[in-house]
């Protein structure tokens, strides 16, 4: 086997790779919270009594 090992600059930019999905990944998410919390507030706002 000829089979060499990843240069540091390679192992850095695959790092670089998974941080960047794993960002994508919790900007998602947090999209995701962002709609649920304005669906919360728009349904709270919506069932709350109004002053007369």
């Amino acid at each position: 086997m000829n089979e060499r090992s990843p240069s540091r600059l390679e192992l850095l930019e695959f790092g670089e790779r998974v941080a960047m999905h794993h960002l994508e990944q919790v900007r998602r998410w947090k999209a995701d919270e962002l709609l649920l919390q304005a669906e919360r507030e728009q349904g709270e706002a919506a069932s709350s009594p109004r002053p007369e």
